[in-house]
């Protein structure tokens, strides 16, 4: 079908109202088939759970919804977006007739489109109305509704109609039974076909309970099937009655009974009850509550005898005295409380008397006696006793003692009570016996005499009683043991005795040994030794003494050659003199004496080689291990031997002053020395003093090392060769300088190790002015940092006062004629020095040293006279 609308201005709103209800109706149809199930209507389906298909009134909705969505989410937006573009033409149309044409064009479409929208929707409602189920109208005018689209077989008899399942009256709530039936009333046969039910005129249920949103009656078909129109084959065998606050199947209800109100109530009920019914003090009863009706939740609070409580349905009570017990319970639930005492009570007895009996000992010998004790349980906790038995045993406490006179078995009964009960107990049996033979015992020790340290025993026999025996041994020294025999190591000398207690049965003797053990002390045995051997005069000798047996504690007394003495297990002593020597100790053991002879020692005279010290001077006066002399100048030399010395003296018998000598390289040969100068038996090491001369060094300038003095001794030993030193300086008005790398060792220049072994770089200076910076004063040869300086020169001095003045970066010290005028000797930046000092008219040996640690390095040294 094609439908075609042929509006010449108005065409865009119409057509797109027609093809939206086109594509509704296409959509409708195609879920007319029930099982297509695309579509559902209402909320219920049929007995099969299919839904149940769409019909006229459902139409209408569908398309009132989608209409409602034209108007409220389509048109009025688009109607409001063509009137902004309309206004906005209008605007800019400027007289422009064609855009105020659009403008109008526009404007007219989105009213009209807006007019058609609410007349469909108008029309549609109206035909809803008029499916609409009467009963609930009028509707809103603008809300219509439809309720009911197709009537039910007449159920007017009954005063009501049939509603779908899922369309109820406000108010009432609907049960649709399992099987897809619907209710059933009883007073009218009449039966709502499927998916449908009679709501009540009022809310009543008969025998049944009405919960929120839920109506407990339902009806079941007793053919199996519901007919499709009112029959009079349906009765009502089920229905639900109230059991506490729950929904219980019941049978025979009547629809319309007065009953159940929409919460179940019924009236509170409780008993309570004991078990078991009797108990004995210490055991256990349980009380119980047993609540029904009332809301069906419940709450507990009990009392009775002995302070019984609890708040749970059973409570347990442990009971500790007699009597009959009784208990009640305050039962709770909902809006009603109920007290009640318990149908029984609980008998508490006190436990059965119980006990027992024995004699003690067991066993005694005739005339002998034992005490039989009862020990009993149960009862009220006190108790009299009644004894009999044989001998004529008798008595009433709980222990009672009883002689015999004859042998055999005894027995006893003792009779207890304890407030009503009565029991009677045999006792285990006495055993009375012929008392044995006289107990009897001796004791002696093996071996009867030892040395200490050695091992005895100690030995017992016993004779009598009943034949079985306990020991128990004491004596000297601590000897304890509890076998028939004891055995001892002992540690001290003298005489041990022991003794020892037997017991067997009732009878026990103690016996002294007939012996006693003589302990003595071993044989003291003692050696002597001497180590080394031989040794050398000034070598100490050890001599020792090594003792055994006696006490094992010793004293030593010495004596020999030389004055040999002393009290300790080894002595030393160091010989001055060569020769055999010999000593003898005496050891002293407790009461034991020994003195042996140890030996010979051979002693052997031992020399040291002298020792040769060399200084020299340049004035014969002031000496050291180094002078300084300017190359190519007489100087005259002194040279001196007096820090030599001879350990061994050097007067003694071996020493230099008896057949030694002192030799001296005078010639200061620098190669293999060669000694010119010998002064023989020198009385002591000044007398080797020598004076060379005037000597001159034509060397370059630099430190020279010489070999200059050997000593011997009057043995033929030979003494170091001692050297000096010989700075050979620049000419005269020149400093001769030596550049040294040091080694840093800690933080601060002035803690480095300066002047160590051979300068990296030497040579003459006539002035002392350098300022290297951060560069060294070598490249390559000495350090720019870290390094040190040391100026050495000879210059002529008119007599008068000069004043010298140094400036540094780092450390400076100044000295003349070896005597110290100015200490810079730290890390600084330019530190500036002045001294004055008064020379004489000569020659004087200036000296300067430096050192420069990191950064910057500056040095200037001047003198002026004043």
């Amino acid at each position: 079908m094609v439908i075609k609308f042929r509006l010449k201005r108005y065409k865009a709103p119409q057509t797109l109202w027609f093809w939206s209800v086109l594509a509704f109706l296409l959509n409708f149809f195609s879920a007319m088939p029930a099982k297509a199930a695309i579509v559902e209507c209402g909320n219920f389906r049929d007995a099969s759970g299919t839904p149940i298909p769409c019909n006229f009134c459902d139409l209408f909705v569908t398309g009132k919804n989608i209409v409602n969505f034209l108007w409220w989410d389509v048109a009025f937006p688009l109607a409001i977006l063509l009137l902004v573009v309309a206004a906005f033409f209008f605007l800019i149309s400027g007289g422009n007739p064609n855009l105020h044409t659009r403008a109008k064009s526009i404007a007219t479409a989105a009213i009209m489109g807006l007019l058609i929208t609410f007349g469909s929707w108008l029309v549609i409602g109206t035909i809803i109305n008029f499916f609409a189920n009467s009963s609930v109208q009028p509707w809103p005018w603008n809300k219509p509704d439809c309720v009911l689209s197709a009537a039910p077989p007449s159920c007017s008899s009954f005063g009501g109609v049939c509603v779908p399942s899922g369309q109820c009256q406000s108010g009432y709530g609907i049960a649709i039974p399992s099987g897809g039936f619907g209710d059933c009333n009883t007073t009218t046969n009449v039966c709502c076909q499927a998916g449908y039910v009679i709501p009540p005129s009022s809310p009543v249920c008969g025998n049944a309970i009405v919960e929120t949103g839920e109506q407990c009656d339902r009806g079941n078909a007793s053919n199996g099937s519901c007919p499709s129109s009112c029959s009079t084959s349906c009765t009502l065998n089920t229905c639900y009655a109230c059991s506490g606050s729950s929904c219980v199947v019941t049978s025979g209800g009547q629809f319309g009974d007065s009953g159940c109100n929409n919460t179940c109530s019924q009236t509170l009920a409780v008993s309570c009850s004991g078990s078991p019914a009797s108990i004995n003090i210490g055991q256990s009863a349980t009380w119980t509550a047993s609540p029904s009706g009332g809301a069906g939740s419940y709450t507990y609070s009990w009392s009775g005898t002995d302070g019984l409580s609890g708040s749970s349905s059973t409570v347990s009570k442990t009971y500790t005295t007699a009597g009959t017990k009784s208990a009640s319970v305050t039962v709770t639930s909902g809006t009603q409380t109920l007290t009640r005492s318990c149908t029984n009570t609980v008998n508490v007895d006190y436990p059965p008397i119980s006990g027992s009996c024995a004699p003690s000992p067991p066993t005694i010998n005739i005339s002998g006696s034992t005490t039989w004790s009862a020990t009993p349980s149960g009862g009220t906790g006190t108790y009299t006793y009644t004894w009999s038995g044989t001998d004529g045993l008798s008595g009433n406490t709980q222990s009672i003692n009883k002689s015999y006179t004859t042998g055999g078995t005894k027995s006893a009964q003792v009779t207890i009570t304890s407030g009503s009960q009565t029991a009677t107990i045999t006792c285990s049996t006495l055993r009375v016996v012929s008392p044995p033979p006289s107990l009897t015992a001796s004791c002696s020790v093996s071996p009867t005499s030892i040395l200490v340290g050695e091992t005895a025993t100690w030995s017992s026999v016993s004779s009598g009683g009943t034949g079985s025996y306990t020991y128990f041994w004491s004596g000297t020294d601590g000897l304890t043991s509890s076998s028939q025999s004891a055995t001892k190591t002992y540690t001290t000398a003298g005489t041990k005795s022991a003794s020892v207690t037997v017991t067997s049965g009732s009878q026990t003797v103690t016996v002294s040994c007939s012996s006693t053990l003589a302990v003595n002390l071993p044989p003291l045995n003692v050696s002597c030794s001497v180590a080394p051997n031989p040794v050398n005069t000034s070598q100490p000798a050890i001599w020792a003494a090594n003792a055994t047996g006696g006490t094992g504690t010793y004293t030593y007394s010495w004596s020999g050659t030389d004055g040999l003495s002393g009290t300790t297990q080894s002595v030393s002593k160091t010989y001055a003199t060569a020769g055999s020597k010999t000593a003898t100790v005496l050891v002293t053991s407790g009461s034991l004496t020994q003195s042996v002879s140890c030996g010979p020692l051979q002693v052997n005279l031992f020399n040291n080689a002298p020792i040769a010290a060399a200084q020299v001077s340049k004035d014969g006066l002031n000496y050291s291990n180094s002078i300084s002399v300017t190359t190519g100048v007489p100087t005259n030399i002194w040279f001196s031997a007096s820090g030599s010395s001879d350990p061994d003296g050097w007067t003694s018998v071996g020493g230099v002053s008896n057949g030694g000598k002192c030799q001296w390289n005078s010639d200061l040969n620098q190669g293999a020395p060669t000694f010119e100068t010998t002064i023989n038996n020198p009385a002591s090491s000044s007398a080797c003093n020598i004076s060379l001369g005037s000597l001159t060094f034509n060397d370059a300038p630099g430190t020279y090392t010489y070999q200059v003095l050997q000593i011997t001794d009057n043995t033929g030993a030979i003494s170091n060769i001692a050297t000096v030193q010989v700075f050979v300086l620049c000419g005269s008005g020149q400093f001769f300088g030596e550049y040294f790398n040091d080694q840093v060792y800690s933080g601060d220049g002035s803690s480095a190790s300066h002047f160590v072994g051979t300068p990296a770089q030497t040579q003459c200076e006539s002035i002392i002015n350098h300022n290297w910076f951060t560069n060294s004063p070598f490249s390559g040869i000495v350090n720019s940092d870290y390094f040190s300086v040391r100026w050495t020169g000879n210059f002529i001095f008119n007599a008068g006062t000069y004043r010298f003045f140094a400036s540094s970066d780092d450390g400076v010290r100044i000295f003349v004629d070896g005597n110290q005028i100015i200490n810079g000797w730290l890390d600084q930046a330019f530190g500036n020095y002045s001294f004055d000092t008064t020379l004489s008219a000569g020659t004087h040996e200036v000296k300067v040293a430096y050192y420069e640690h990191t950064v910057n390095a500056h040095i200037t040294v001047n003198w002026a006279q004043r």
